[in-house]
């Protein structure tokens, strides 16, 4: 096999592209004794080394990762780190890109802690796939709990209005981190659960795997376990799985895949529609050829040559029965054209512009915040109101709250 001919530079470049596209290198943990530290350099970041008995290797936490980490750092300190393994391609040497430090005991604890709990759900059955529900096809009401005002509860509303213009979606707003949040994650379940809605959404951004502790406590897991509608878990990323993903109905790695398993996307449901209008016809269209063959066999047959009457019954029949498959067709076409001219409808309906044409407006704060109550308005604030056509800049002179 022939060589290929690098420069320094392509092949180091070639090395961290290598680097990047392993997946496990994107998240490793790595255990040592921290040795080489000598505190922040004039832009905050700390460079440091990991080593143990035969090794030793390069670590750099920047700046803006260093204020997740809340021990002091010291030289033969014993920890456990988690980042990235990443190549500096001017020099060819690799390091790891720190994102979290713990100390070795403290972390060891905690994974105790947590492998007992897996265990103990484990055995108690909350991971098995026979106590999940199925998701309706058509849901009318989705109940979507994360964190209020959050960039996911941004992306859940837009990827499900945008694949099902028509859906409902209710906010319960909770805490997705900190000591109060696994009782707060629990009250809004047990919320949704007693609302009309037909599938719940527990999501929230993804995060370090500290940030997504609330979605391992045991309660939850209790609550997404005993709920009676259909849960849809879209914690964090992929290679951050809590136990709340594993016991809920269905996994979503991201917003956009959890609005694909909780509706329909429009433009495909009507398409649909049309594929059985064309089976019905085709069918239909079929069952036709089939008879006038089979008739014209009856009547090339030399008995039946001369039987004349008994040819006028026969032909008799194929017309009734073509008419028939007549009606049904017709039946069937105006059911399923009734129904697409429906959703056609809904969701012209549902269309914000033919609401602002009607004389309604869209008012905004400044900064940018749609105003639906009174009481968010004070006196001189200056507003934005979005008409069918063009904005207005507005100062408020007097209010009345409800």
């Amino acid at each position: 096999m022939e060589s290929k001919l690098f420069s320094v530079s392509e092949l180091n470049n070639l090395i961290k592209d290598l680097f990047l596209e392993f997946p496990l290198f994107q998240k490793i943990s790595l255990k040592g004794e921290i040795t080489n530290y000598k505190g922040a350099n004039r832009s905050g970041h700390f460079y440091f080394s990991l080593k143990d008995e035969n090794s030793i290797i390069g670590c750099v936490l920047f700046k803006y990762d260093s204020f997740n980490v809340d021990i002091e750092l010291k030289n033969g300190m014993e920890v456990i780190v988690e980042g990235q393994l990443s190549v500096y391609a001017p020099s060819g040497s690799y390091h790891i890109i720190v994102k979290e430090i713990k100390q070795e005991n403290e972390i060891g604890s905690l994974l105790l802690k947590r492998e007992k709990l897996k265990e103990k759900l484990i055995k108690a059955g909350y991971f098995e796939e026979s106590h999940k529900l199925k998701l309706p096809e058509i849901p009318n009401k989705i109940a979507i709990i994360t964190g209020k005002n959050s960039a996911a509860s941004v992306d859940f509303k837009h990827n499900l209005e945008r694949r099902w213009p028509i859906i409902e979606i209710e906010f319960y707003n909770c805490l997705v981190q900190g000591e109060k949040a696994p009782a707060d994650i629990v009250d809004n379940i047990k919320l949704a659960e007693n609302s009309d809605c037909d599938v719940i959404i527990l999501g929230r951004g993804g995060g370090a795997s500290d940030d997504l502790n609330a979605f391992d406590d045991e309660n939850v897991v209790k609550a997404i376990y005993d709920c009676k509608k259909p849960i849809i878990a879209a914690i964090g990323h992929e290679i951050n799985k809590t136990f709340s993903d594993f016991v809920a109905d269905f996994y979503a790695s991201t917003p956009t895949a959890a609005a694909e398993l909780a509706v329909p996307e429009k433009n495909e449901f009507i398409r649909n529609l049309e594929a059985v209008k064309d089976n019905l016809n085709n069918k239909v269209e079929l069952e036709i050829t089939k008879k006038l063959r089979h008739l014209s066999n009856v009547k090339a047959n030399p008995i039946f040559t001369n039987i004349n009457t008994l040819f006028e019954i026969k032909l008799n029949k194929l017309k009734e029965s073509r008419n028939n498959l007549d009606v049904m067709l017709q039946k069937r076409i105006e059911k399923y054209s009734s129904k697409l001219e429906s959703y056609q409808l809904m969701i012209e309906n549902f269309n914000p512009l033919k609401l602002l044409e009607k004389g309604y407006s869209i008012i905004k704060d400044e900064n940018g915040n749609i105003i639906n109550d009174a009481k968010a308005i004070n006196k001189n604030d200056l507003l934005t109101l979005t008409l069918s056509k063009g904005t207005v800049k507005a100062r408020v002179e007097d209010k009345k709250d409800e």
